[in-house]
């Protein structure tokens, strides 16, 4: 067998994985989320519009969502410093964990801790805009993030 029909299979081979593992992470195991209209944030239920999120039974911490919904839903919740926005699948586009991110620093979104121990390790966050804008994502809690 010569040499390069060795590295043209190992080439191939090597292709064929790379594609399947990309496309494992980047579509394989996302599911869309049904709009009920409602999310449950603080045990407490609050309405949302436009409704758009994915999750995947794969790992926990592949929940994004983008909706709308009253600002003033949480006026009395405590605000979370600890939310840091996961980057969601490129088409995916409604979620942008860099500008999500960026706004919390800024002031311009609060985030709220929405829920914890839904999965062991995980808190549900969801950061909302003074226009009713919000996008909510799950992260490793504090013990398993540092």
């Amino acid at each position: 067998m010569s040499g390069r029909l060795l590295m043209i299979g190992g080439a191939v081979l090597l292709l064929i994985f790379g594609s399947t593992l990309w496309y494992t992470q980047m579509y394989a195991f996302y599911e869309d989320l049904p709009d009920t209209g409602e999310i449950t944030v603080a045990e407490r239920t609050v309405p949302v519009d436009s409704f758009q999120g994915i999750d995947a039974t794969s790992s926990p911490i592949k929940l994004r969502a983008c909706m709308t919904l009253d600002p003033g839903a949480f006026a009395d919740l405590e605000p979370s410093q600890a939310a840091v926005p996961l980057v969601a699948p490129y088409w995916f586009d409604c979620f942008d964990a860099r500008t999500i991110g960026k706004a919390l620093e800024s002031g311009a979104a609060t985030a709220y801790l929405a829920a914890s121990g839904e999965f062991h390790g995980s808190e549900r966050m969801i950061a909302v805009f003074d226009d009713g804008r919000a996008f909510m994502w799950r992260q490793l809690s504090p013990e398993f993030s540092k």
